[in-house]
């Protein structure tokens, strides 16, 4: 039986095409496809624009933490899970759940200098223009987001990306095109696999 095969075919006829970048950059694999639902939470339009539970075929090389690219649109989206679905002791497909980008960001990470009594401090840029999903409060009511999308309810910005990058606490978080920095408080790294979730506070810092 090759169920695989035929749901392969399926999606690559029906579906949206896409490339891979893995850390920023492309994989360099063959164009794949993915099917999708819209979500129906239009009472919810944060969640409507930027969650989609995908399918992609059982041979797949998109891994959680990688970044797909439409072709057609150039929207991109975050892996954040990446599930096998089984058929007979056979991976049929992989159900995937995809978080929209809506920022590129830089990564810095404070260093200090000292010469005699003086003690400076400066950043040095570790990544630069990183897709990456930002979620704050200001998008809406925080009761607008379900528990089971993975937002904690604080009032925190909350910076969900790559776990390749390595962001670590005190690094400086630029939101690229706009005057924002943030300062990272806290990073989360088991709640998706492949996955960092970021919690921002206001940078101060000179």
């Amino acid at each position: 039986m090759s169920v695989y095969r035929d749901i392969a075919d399926v999606i690559a006829e029906v579906g949206v095409s896409f490339t891979t970048e893995r850390a920023g950059v492309s994989t360099g694999a063959a164009t794949e496809y993915f099917t999708y639902t819209p979500n129906r939470q239009v009472t919810k339009p944060f969640v409507r624009e930027h969650f989609l539970e995908a399918v992609l075929k059982s041979t797949t090389l998109v891994q959680p933490g990688d970044v797909i690219v439409t072709s057609v649109v150039g929207e991109s989206f975050l892996c954040v899970n990446n599930t096998p679905d089984l058929f007979e002791d056979e991976i049929i497909r992989y159900l995937a759940v995809l978080y929209k980008t809506n920022v590129t960001v830089d990564i810095l990470r404070a260093t200090n200098t000292t010469v005699g009594y003086d003690t400076s401090m400066s950043f040095v840029a570790q990544h630069s223009a990183q897709k990456a999903l930002l979620y704050a409060p200001l998008f809406g009511n925080v009761s607008d987001i379900d528990d089971d999308v993975g937002f904690s309810r604080g009032e925190k910005e909350e910076l969900f990306i790559s776990s390749v990058y390595g962001v670590q606490e005190h690094d400086r978080i630029l939101i690229n095109s706009t005057s924002e920095q943030y300062r990272v408080a806290a990073v989360i790294h088991r709640r998706y696999p492949g996955v960092s979730v970021v919690e921002l506070e206001d940078d101060t810092r000179e």
